[in-house]
């Protein structure tokens, strides 16, 4: 995209060509889109624990062009690539990492809630 602000049907094609491109990583069970550079995000992959060794910028753009190479949908990456902005693409897959964290979080303590409740309603039972 170029430098002047996107108007709200650029958006829109934007929104609908990354919906279309997650739909297909979500296919193909596929959570961080290959390629992309999570190196200098916080939480479960960027630093702490799990985190890769650092490297210099050039061995991570070539392992990012590797990975590229091999995604299974290049094809809904380019038009979503091409329709929206630099900044939209590169912040997308933290958020919906965040995103997908969180509805984990979320679900484990609804069944911590849900089996609690189920223990107490067999000690109710004895």
């Amino acid at each position: 995209m170029s430098n002047v602000a996107p108007t709200r049907s650029n958006r829109q094609r934007c929104w609908d060509n990354r919906d279309l491109y997650y739909a297909c990583l979500a296919k193909n069970s596929i959570l961080v889109p290959p390629g992309t550079d999570m190196s200098d995000t916080k939480g479960p992959l960027g630093q702490g624990k799990f985190a890769e060794p650092s490297r210099s910028a050039a061995e991570r753009a070539k392992i990012a062009e590797e990975e590229r190479r091999t995604d299974p949908c290049v094809t809904e990456r380019n038009a979503y690539e091409g329709s929206c902005a630099h900044s939209w693409v590169r912040c997308w897959p933290t958020n919906r990492l965040i995103d997908y964290f969180n509805k984990r979080r979320v679900l484990e303590e609804r069944q911590k809630t849900f089996y609690a409740d189920a223990e107490a309603r067999v000690a109710a039972r004895k």
